[in-house]
């Protein structure tokens, strides 16, 4: 999957609902969670819940913040598909 979506990678300030965020350290891949626009994002930790990177929100996630490596463009993604 890593190597697959290489390409549809933006940085966190593109994220729209619908992209996918990656966590981890080191390039490797640890977490993956559901962007909701404006840097929030759902994701499973334990339990389904809703996180934010962005210090400002109330959802605010240091621990992931920190492990923030990129984001995947699912729109992108999508429409790259439909014209292969």
């Amino acid at each position: 999957q890593v190597n697959f979506l290489q390409k549809y990678r933006i940085n966190k300030d593109d994220l729209i609902p619908g992209d996918l965020l990656f966590f981890g350290e080191d390039e490797k891949i640890t977490h993956v969670a559901i962007s909701l626009g404006e840097l929030s994002f759902i994701n499973a930790r334990g339990y389904v819940r809703k996180e934010s990177i962005d210090e400002n929100n109330s959802d605010f996630s240091r621990k992931l913040a920190d492990l923030f490596l990129y984001g995947v463009s699912t729109k992108e993604l999508l429409d790259s598909n439909e014209s292969a």
